[in-house]
């Protein structure tokens, strides 16, 4: 996790080639010498201690930070998005999984899973307001205007 909380993945190809440059992009050379880190099978058997020292160094800097400086030596890095992000996400406005809405409260949405080739998507709107379907739908279901009023009464029903 970075200093300012985001998450990250990380990949170190050619890690035995690479480990000494990594270790002094994260400002931690004596990484190098540390009995436990000195190889890759090492690193992998001292895994829990190694994540220990590692949270403690990117825990110094953001990720626009080390988004950076570790691409720079090698390492291939990329944000775990939160869900807020989701919605800004370039790939996911492109597969239209993102769309549009005419609610400028929600300028975005997630669209329907299923799309037919043939049917163009509509645009999302406001989601309904609490109870704004209740009589309708109880209406459907055989109930009456008196049993409704009666069932808002005791507040089973908004």
């Amino acid at each position: 996790v970075a200093g300012d909380g985001r998450w990250f993945t990380l990949l170190l190809s050619q890690e035995e080639k690479r480990w000494p440059s990594f270790c002094a992009t994260i400002e931690r050379s004596e990484l190098t010498t540390d009995p436990r880190f000195q190889t890759a099978s090492l690193r992998l058997r001292n895994a829990t201690e190694l994540v220990t020292e590692l949270d403690a160094a990117f825990a110094l800097q953001g990720w626009p930070y080390w988004r950076e400086h570790l691409a720079a030596v090698g390492a291939a890095i990329a944000p775990i998005n939160r869900s807020e992000d989701f919605v800004d996400d370039e790939q996911a406005v492109h597969a239209g999984i993102i769309i549009a809405t005419d609610d400028p409260e929600v300028p975005r949405s997630v669209a329907g899973p299923v799309r037919l080739g043939f049917a163009k998507q509509r645009t999302a709107g406001a989601a309904p307001t609490l109870g704004q379907h209740t009589e309708a739908v109880l209406a459907e279901l055989g109930y009456s205007a008196a049993d409704i009023t009666a069932l808002r009464a005791v507040h089973v029903v908004s």
